[in-house]
């Protein structure tokens, strides 16, 4: 299976410390899936408070552990719940989100044995 996500980046800036990054990467696995449903919930509600606020907040986390195929999907997302305006991918892209995030806590626990 392709690896979806990188961390370079993070063993570059912090020293190829891999203690910190199975850290992060169990934060991810703990945090990621509740930012997901919470970003699908307020896209059924069209709550655009709060999907721009959870698109906001995941796009740190997946410019992180660089998730490329979700930088230009969530940033659109950001910009639709901050303009409060539908789009008739808004469902689409909302779950491709939820998908791909699922499958980056599959392989982030596989690949640091983490157990949550």
């Amino acid at each position: 299976m392709e690896k979806l996500y990188d961390t370079a980046g993070i063993l570059k800036t912090h020293g190829n410390d891999q203690e910190f990054l199975k850290y992060i990467a169990a934060l991810f696995v703990e945090h990621a899936p509740e930012m997901s449903a919470e970003l699908q919930k307020a896209s059924r509600k069209k709550d655009w408070e709060n999907l721009h606020f959870y698109a906001h907040k995941m796009k740190a986390t997946i410019d992180l552990f660089c998730i490329t195929s979700l930088t230009d999907v969530i940033r659109n997302l950001e910009k639709q719940g901050r303009a409060a305006t539908n789009s008739n991918t808004l469902k689409e892209d909302v779950n491709y989100v939820v998908k791909i995030i699922d499958a980056c806590v599959v392989q982030l626990k596989k690949d640091f044995a983490i157990a949550r």
